[in-house]
């Protein structure tokens, strides 16, 4: 085996792909090709790329898993203006949840002060990842909420992470006492999305 198989969740010990059911976010970075062909059109074309390359350096640790000497618990792939996280679940999701909802909260506050807008969504569902291919049948939901459903820079949860945030809130004697009550508020339209709500505050 070797070490880009060693450092992919999404492989077993031999090197197979292996299609896990997953935490999924596909996040979208707004108006990203508008500001490519401004910046080139204007002459400030390297200025946007290191204005992109800073607000990354500065940000991307707080969704990239980077588990030294261990097989990572969750992967990253980027491109273009796409970004897609697959986190393996082991249980009933709400560790993995959690830990997506607090990282993503302070991710898309550190792009939007860097001046980048981000909308996304998140859905419960099988997925294989690599360098090269994303596959299954959560991006596509993740995707679908993120072009239908986000409307906003926001994240919203697609119909299966919110029916899994209803199970996990079922298991807390009060609503408030659950830590996922701090992560998410439900808009006008009735979608549940993740706040920055505290760390703005």
């Amino acid at each position: 085996m070797n070490e880009n198989q060693f450092q992919n969740p999404y492989r077993d010990e031999s090197g197979k792909p292996l299609i896990r059911r997953s935490v999924v976010t596909f996040i979208d970075i707004l108006g990203y090709q508008g500001q490519v062909k401004k910046a080139v059109e204007a002459g400030e074309g390297e200025a946007l790329l290191i204005s992109l390359r800073n607000a990354f350096d500065e940000t991307y640790h707080h969704i990239k898993d980077e588990a030294k000497g261990n097989r990572p618990l969750w992967l990253v792939k980027g491109f273009t203006d796409n970004i897609v996280i697959g986190y393996p679940v082991l249980h009933d999701a709400e560790p993995e949840m959690g830990y997506m909802f607090s990282n993503l909260c302070t991710f898309q506050l550190m792009m939007t002060i860097h001046g980048f807008f981000i909308r996304g969504g998140m859905a419960i569902g099988d997925l294989y990842m690599d360098d090269e291919i994303v596959f299954g049948e959560g991006l596509i939901e993740a995707y679908e909420s993120e072009k239908n459903l986000a409307r906003d820079p926001r994240i919203v949860l697609s119909g299966s992470a919110t029916e899994y945030v209803d199970y996990h809130l079922k298991s807390y004697a009060r609503v408030e006492a659950a830590p996922q009550y701090d992560s998410l508020l439900r808009d006008r339209d009735g979608q549940v999305f993740l706040t920055n709500l505290l760390i703005i505050i």
